[in-house]
């Protein structure tokens, strides 16, 4: 997806998010739920779930949110779309297409782990 495939799509959000769907902008997956949260789904660049740490994923956690930001700061029609929703970051483990696996999120700064992970 080209930068302007991008923005055009940031500028169409609203549009494309009804309906409960996914929408995925670039290396990240958007979904709006009913109750006016949005959530923002990456996924983890590890291949081996085995090796992912607590630390390593809030890393990658911290790549998701500061990549959300950019495209906040990329699109004021996105930024408007978002300004009033509640953010929910997510970072997923992806097992070869077969399925998707909740490693941790984040609302309102506070941490949520759903996977077991070693510390570092």
């Amino acid at each position: 997806m080209t930068n302007d495939e991008i923005l055009t799509t940031l500028e169409n959000v609203k549009q494309l998010l009804q309906d409960n769907k996914s929408l995925k902008i670039g290396d990240l997956t958007l979904n709006l739920k009913a109750n006016n949260e949005l959530a923002v789904i990456g996924w983890t660049n590890f291949i081996h779930f085995e090796n992912l740490t607590k630390r390593q994923s809030l890393i990658e956690l911290n790549e998701i949110k500061d990549l959300f930001r950019l495209m906040l700061n990329s699109s004021k029609d996105f930024a408007d779309f978002a300004e009033n929703k509640t953010i929910i970051y997510f970072l997923n483990y992806d097992d070869a297409g077969k399925c998707g696996i909740e490693i941790c999120s984040e609302e309102n700064g506070q941490i949520f782990w759903q996977a077991q992970l070693r510390e570092d």
